[in-house]
C-alpha cells in the first residue's frame, strides 16, 4: 500500500523501529523476473563478529519486518537486505610486486 506522500506503509512503520536509519526499494531480475527487495539500513555493524554488531537487535528486527509484512500489508516482498549505515573501512594490506 502506498500512502499520498508515495511512502509506503511497510516503509512508515520500519522507520520506527530500533536500528532503523531508513529504506527503500530495489529490484532484483532473475530469469527474466523482477523480485522487489526491501532494503534496510541499519545503524549497527551487520558482521556478526564485530563487536558493534547488534545480533538480538538484528533478529528482533527481522520478526518484526515479518510481523508488519504479514499482519500490516499485503505487499509482496521477493528478499530483504539488512545495510550498515556506516559500512567498515578496510585497508588492505600492499602487496610488493616483484
Amino acid at each position: 500500500m502506498v500512502e499520498k506522500d508515495g511512502v509506503a506503509f511497510v516503509r512508515k512503520e520500519l522507520a520506527l523501529l530500533p536500528l532503523v536509519s531508513r529504506t527503500w526499494f530495489e529490484w532484483e531480475m532473475e530469469d527474466g523476473v523482477f523480485t522487489r527487495v526491501l532494503v534496510i539500513e541499519v545503524t549497527c555493524d551487520t558482521d556478526p563478529n564485530s563487536s558493534a554488531c547488534d545480533v538480538h537487535g538484528l533478529q528482533e528486527l527481522g520478526h518484526a519486518v515479518k510481523r508488519i509484512l504479514i499482519e500490516q500489508t499485503m505487499m509482496v516482498v521477493g528478499n530483504l537486505r539488512l545495510v550498515p549505515k556506516n559500512p567498515p573501512q578496510f585497508t588492505l594490506p600492499k602487496i610488493a610486486m616483484p
